[in-house]
């Protein structure tokens, strides 16, 4: 087995020096056309001031949707700002970014780590696991939201209608909850 992909004996780590980095400079020229083409787009990229302390945004509906539930988005960073049972508020946003409609739910599963890219159950990531490779590729937290209602003018009511995809979710502080 002196042929196999994965050893089955310790772990071997790579002990030879590496090259350090270095970074080589960028022409004006390119500093110019990259300003220019940025200029062209829209400018520097800047949040919605309504995303802004956003720790999660809801994702597309799928065939397996439910009412009165979606799923959420969250960086890794993110993910120990919603543990279960978290009570949150997601402000559905219009297409042209302003507020739509604002929901409160309860985060009632996850949120699980998943790679980005990847299926969890993909070959490459089942064997490097499997085999205690040291393979972890970048990931993002998906959390499950029973929603409990739809804030309007400080009153919860049924929610007749479901958050858009690509919302902000916040966590409620304290005072929120209680």
């Amino acid at each position: 087995m002196a042929n196999t992909p994965f050893p089955t004996n310790e772990r071997s780590v790579n002990t030879e020096p590496q090259p350090e980095f270095v970074p080589h400079p960028v022409s004006a020229e390119v500093l110019t056309r990259l300003t220019t083409t940025a200029e062209e787009v829209g400018g520097l990229y800047t949040l919605l001031p309504e995303t802004e302390g956003a720790v999660a945004f809801t994702h597309f509906d799928s065939t397996t949707s439910e009412d009165n539930a979606v799923t959420i988005l969250l960086t890794k960073e993110n993910m120990d700002h919603l543990p279960s049972q978290t009570l949150v508020r997601i402000n559905s946003l219009k297409d042209d970014g302003s507020r739509d409609r604002t929901y409160v739910g309860t985060v009632v599963a996850g949120p699980f780590a998943e790679p980005d890219g990847l299926r969890a159950d993909s070959p490459i990531v089942v064997a490097t696991t499997v085999q205690g490779r040291i393979f972890l590729p970048r990931y993002h937290g998906r959390a499950y939201v029973q929603i409990l209602g739809e804030e309007i003018e400080g009153q919860i009511i049924p929610p007749r209608y479901r958050p858009r995809p690509n919302s902000p979710v916040f966590p409620l502080n304290a005072a929120e909850t209680a």
